[in-house]
Parts: structure tokens; C-alpha cells; sequence
């Protein structure tokens, strides 16, 4: 198993649901910089991991890997929101709780070891 992955979260979706048409315009101006980070995580040889939340089905158990435990980048322009807002808001509460680092796709490291 790698030490390096980039995942991506809440991609793959259907956006059939109450705030799909709020959520698409922010979609569509991530998916570039989503798409540019994929490609270069496959051109890296970095494993590509797509998480979803499996329509609120969601189901972890105690012995799993769980996100805070690893080193994080989070490229500010990789985020899809509602509103901007609520997108900052997220970004500084996964920096303070999780200590993930907040960058743009371009200074995501994709390597292999530390």
C-alpha cells in the first residue's frame, strides 16, 4: 500500500436532491481543478480513492483508517458548495480539527513518502 492517495469525496453523484441546482454552478467550477489533480495523481502513480457517502447509508467501524490520522491537503479550489460560505466555513473547521493543510490543486504534493 502507497503512503500517498488522493481522494476524492462527494463526486460521483446523481445531484438529484433538494440542493442539486444550488450545488451545481460550484460543481462545474471545481471539476477542473479536480480533473487536473486526478490526472496527475494517475500520471504520478498515486492511488485515486472516490468516497461518497452512499446516499446517507454511510458505515464505518472502529478498526478502520480513518482521515485524521493521515496528512491532509485540501485544494480551496477543488470544494463544491451551496453558498462560498459555507465552503470557508468548512475549510477552517477541517483546518482546526484536522490539521489538513489548505492549498491550491497545484501545490497538492502528489508523492510518494514524506
Amino acid at each position: 500500500m502507497h503512503d500517498t492517495a488522493l481522494i476524492v469525496i462527494d463526486m460521483i453523484n446523481t445531484y438529484d436532491h433538494e440542493d442539486a441546482e444550488l450545488l451545481l454552478p460550484s460543481v462545474r467550477d471545481v471539476l477542473p481543478a479536480v480533473r487536473g489533480l486526478v490526472t496527475r495523481a494517475r500520471e504520478a502513480g498515486i492511488e485515486v480513492i472516490y468516497v461518497n457517502d452512499n446516499f446517507g447509508r454511510w458505515r464505518s467501524h472502529h478498526d478502520e483508517l480513518h482521515i485524521r490520522h493521515l496528512t491532509v491537503a485540501v485544494p480551496h479550489g477543488a470544494v463544491a458548495h451551496i453558498h462560498g460560505d459555507l465552503a470557508d466555513a468548512a475549510l477552517r473547521m477541517m483546518e482546526r480539527n484536522m490539521s489538513v493543510e489548505i492549498c491550491s490543486a497545484d501545490e497538492v504534493r502528489l508523492t510518494h513518502g514524506p
